[in-house]
């Protein structure tokens, strides 16, 4: 009786391990997919900020405020990524969690040779809080920070130095303040505000970027 029970629980966590292994599989597809979408919005990002770039310095004619726009594009796909990263940290814990509390030790049992299932793998109970409860393990605004330090920094850094340049290339003899205050105006805005307003979004967007290290335990960076 003894050696068919033993024989059951051993068919039973056999079982159990294909259906974890067929489930790590999987998630690590999910994981996959998730990824490629980040890659691809920070694509689109790059290719839309790269053409608007290019239309602004095509020739003196066209105008800075398709440089002003290039930031709202920025931070657009900046939105639709975040919300994007929050679903991929929380399929690259459940990834992590597998490797680590049932994986490792399932290679471990393996290397060590041992006949026994007394040290079997676990189930960290982490991966099934997040199964039930479903909510990443950051919120949108650590979402935000995270992929603006990775990526869309440089992209606003980047049109706001261009910005810049366009602005004061033909200033002739101008003092730099004074032909942003005649070159920057938009409509009935004023150049000087105009400028207040880029410059403070760009350090903004620097001091988000810097906060992320307060998250960087709970965020995954890819």
């Amino acid at each position: 009786m003894d050696d068919l029970s033993t024989k059951h629980q051993l068919e039973t966590t056999n079982h159990i391990q294909t259906f974890v292994i067929h489930y790590f599989r999987a998630e690590v597809g999910r994981e996959t997919a998730w990824h490629h979408r980040l890659d691809v919005t920070f694509d689109w990002a790059v290719v839309a900020t790269g053409g608007m770039i290019s239309f602004a310095l095509s020739g003196p004619e066209a105008s800075h405020m398709i440089l002003l726009a290039a930031v709202f594009v920025i931070l657009f796909f900046l939105n639709i990524e975040a919300r994007r990263y929050r679903v991929y940290t929380k399929l690259k814990n459940r990834v992590q969690q597998l490797e680590e509390s049932y994986i490792a030790p399932l290679f471990n049992h393996i290397a060590t040779e041992q006949q026994t299932i007394n040290d079997r793998p676990h189930i960290d109970p982490k991966l099934i809080n997040s199964m039930i409860d479903h909510e990443p393990p950051i919120n949108h605004l650590e979402a935000v920070a995270t992929r603006m330090r990775s990526n869309y920094i440089y992209l606003i850094g980047v049109t706001y130095i261009v910005w810049l340049i366009k602005i004061l290339n033909n200033r002739a003899g101008q003092l730099w303040w004074e032909a942003i205050q005649q070159q920057a105006q938009v409509a009935e805005v004023s150049g000087a505000l105009i400028f207040l307003l880029f410059t403070a979004t760009m350090i903004s967007a620097l001091i988000l970027s810097l906060s992320v290290t307060q998250f960087s335990k709970k965020t995954i960076t890819s």
